[in-house]
């Protein structure tokens, strides 16, 4: 039994009462459900794990779920991945090292040639590099291999020399993809 009181000594008063002793055997029946419910689901998740029918895609699904572009993944050169060869680059342009970022990307590009995100970087470079011409030339590269980060496109002030430039707005407006209605 719980008693209230209003004060500090009653928190001492209710430590100091005795806790009365279960009896060898017995279970609270809460206690008991909750162990039951616990050891059918966990037993169902097996079950559905083990026995659940293969998934099978129509057309129609896979024509609604388009293959993402490939990603950066753990391609290692060295002991660099594509990813960590990627983002040196890109502290490397940041830094005005050009000649840096240009080895980091050509590695990356050695082991992941159709990552998108390898040449939009590589434009990226060639901007930098004032060759409006070999970055449009990756831009499409980037654009033909699944790049799809438009709007971020939109806002990377790295391509703002580019973008008066009718063969990069034509390029932009090719690849990108319609608004949903």
């Amino acid at each position: 039994m719980v008693k209230q009181t209003g004060s500090i000594s009653g928190v001492r008063e209710l430590a100091r009462e005795p806790v009365p002793m279960r009896q060898a055997g017995t279970v609270r029946p809460m206690a008991a459900a909750a162990v039951a419910v616990l050891v059918l689901v966990a037993g169902a998740g097996l079950y559905y794990a083990k026995f659940r029918p293969a998934a099978q895609e129509t057309a129609d699904d896979a024509a609604s779920h388009p293959a993402p572009p490939p990603e950066a993944g753990p391609v290692l050169t060295g002991s660099k991945t594509v990813n960590e060869l990627m983002n040196l680059a890109i502290g490397h342009i940041e830094q005005g090292n050009l000649d840096e970022a240009e080895k980091d990307l050509q590695a990356a590009r050695a082991h992941a040639p159709q990552q998108p995100l390898v040449a939009y970087n590589t434009a990226i470079l060639r901007v930098k590099q004032h060759r409006k011409d070999d970055a449009l030339r990756e831009l499409e590269a980037s654009f033909a291999a699944g790049f799809s980060y438009f709007d971020q496109l939109d806002m990377d002030n790295d391509l703002d020399p580019l973008r008066d430039d009718p063969r990069f707005v034509a390029l932009v407006a090719k690849y990108r993809k319609a608004p949903a209605k």
